[in-house]
């Protein structure tokens, strides 16, 4: 059997916005994608570029500035965790986001949300 390392980023940047990119798979997509697979590589599933806050928590930092963490849910029942970056204020259960870039130190993008101004 034959191992594959995934060798895609998992954030896309599309002219409709950013989107996730995860695996797609025989029960829907899937995401975070797998490192590795055995034998060949499943098909892209683009997930975003928007989603709605299932639930959130605020933390907050001695020496750092509050920011949220947040789980989102998608269409095709994909639900993501990660980091919404804005104003921490702003964060509901129910608000929509977007995906966004966020650099990280080693200068790669990973993603994060942003509540959209709408909401």
């Amino acid at each position: 059997m034959i191992i594959v390392k995934r060798d895609r980023h998992h954030i896309r940047r599309l002219a409709s916005g950013s989107v996730l990119v995860g695996d797609s798979g025989p029960n829907g997509p899937t995401f975070p994608p797998a490192d590795f697979y055995f034998g060949s590589t499943p098909d892209e599933a683009l997930i975003g570029p928007v989603g709605e806050i299932y639930t959130y928590t605020l933390v907050h930092g001695s020496n750092t500035q509050s920011y949220a963490l947040a789980m989102v849910d998608f269409p095709r029942n994909v639900r993501v965790f990660g980091r919404v970056v804005g104003d921490s204020s702003r964060v509901r259960v129910g608000a929509q986001v977007t995906v966004v870039p966020f650099p990280l130190a080693t200068g790669e993008d990973d993603y994060a949300f942003a509540v959209e101004e709408s909401h």
